[in-house]
């Protein structure tokens, strides 16, 4: 591989986001609305990671096949007469080069279906938390992260809540299915 003065400021500039997010990241994503839990569904989340990095591992597999072959060849048919010294000039420096990349492409591959992976459960167990709160009788809303999906779990929570306390005050039972507190 080249290199030039370019290229390492554009890998130090990398290296200084990274780690300026590292470091302030609490300004980006706010300490109280930070989940606690690196894994909130781990069975989910890893069969997500999973299928994403089996399909990305199985395009660098195809990608490295097909560019070896093409280079192999192209070598074997421009050079006259015996091509291992040249193809050996060439390949070796390709292979590796092709390795490192694509363990840093499935590692930020995986970083991304992590990330995924959490917006997308993170929801769900705050949903299922707020309905076994429901079910106790203890009366507050849902409330999701601003980069969640399944956003529409909140309105559909807070459908939930009015029921329920339409059905308490409309059956006047003396026990109320929810503790109704207003904040």
């Amino acid at each position: 591989p080249a290199f030039n003065l370019a290229d390492a400021f554009q890998w130090l500039g990398y290296g200084m986001v990274v780690v300026s997010l590292l470091r302030e990241g609490n300004q980006l994503w706010p300490t109280e609305n930070e989940r606690k839990q690196v894994w909130v569904l781990p069975r989910f989340q890893i069969r997500l990671i999973s299928v994403i990095l089996a399909i990305g591992s199985a395009f660098v597999i195809i990608s490295g096949v097909y560019a070896y072959t093409y280079i192999k060849v192209t070598i074997r048919d421009l050079v006259p007469g015996p091509s291992e010294l040249v193809q050996q000039k060439f390949l070796v420096p390709f292979l590796e080069t092709f390795f490192v990349v694509s363990v840093g492409f499935l590692l930020l591959l995986f970083i991304i279906a992590r990330v995924l992976s959490h917006r997308m459960a993170g929801p769900i167990y705050a949903f299922e938390l707020f309905l076994e709160d429901v079910l106790r009788g203890k009366d507050r809303p849902l409330r999701l992260r601003a980069g969640d999906d399944f956003q529409h779990l909140e309105e559909l929570s807070e459908r939930v809540r009015s029921r329920l306390r339409d059905n308490f005050h409309s059956n006047d039972e003396t026990t109320p299915p929810l503790s109704v507190t207003k904040k």
